[in-house]
């Protein structure tokens, strides 16, 4: 096709690898499914116990906004400020009191940040089993 073999290898190489079986679409599909349906319940979950009652459909129309202010390029420690005013903001316009209302965006905030923070300790940790059985060294900063 192209005269330069590098570029063959590459196309030969996407072709390959992009053929990926329906079931496994499908597959993918519903899992992202099922990760949205349980994030959207987490956020109604953890509102709820700091006391703001929301629906599904809120939590679903303020995250979806969120994943847009999200895109906003001006980034701070785990989104610090910018987190806590578009939900302030949001909940205010679905007519949430302002009674102490950054305080428990805040609280929600630092709840939801413990199960990336736990997750994280998850997969380092498997990682290092992972690499320790198939290398015999482990990730640590001795190694860099």
């Amino acid at each position: 096709l192209f005269k330069n073999k590098k570029i063959n290898v590459i196309i030969k190489s996407i072709k390959e690898n992009s053929r990926i079986l329906k079931s496994k679409i499908l597959l993918l599909m519903a899992t992202s499914l099922v990760y949205w349906f349980l994030r959207f319940y987490l956020g109604i979950f953890l509102f709820k116990s700091v006391g703001i009652d929301l629906s599904f459909w809120e939590m679903l129309l303020i995250s979806s906004v969120m994943l847009i202010v999200g895109t906003i390029p001006i980034q701070t420690f785990a989104s610090f400020g910018i987190f806590e005013g578009g939900w302030v903001g949001m909940l205010l316009l679905f007519g949430i009191s302002k009674g102490n209302l950054l305080d428990k965006v805040i609280a929600v905030h630092i709840v939801s940040l413990l199960n990336v923070i736990i997750t994280g300790i998850i997969a380092y940790s498997i990682l290092n089993i992972v690499a320790r059985n198939k290398f015999g060294h482990t990730y640590s900063k001795k190694n860099f």
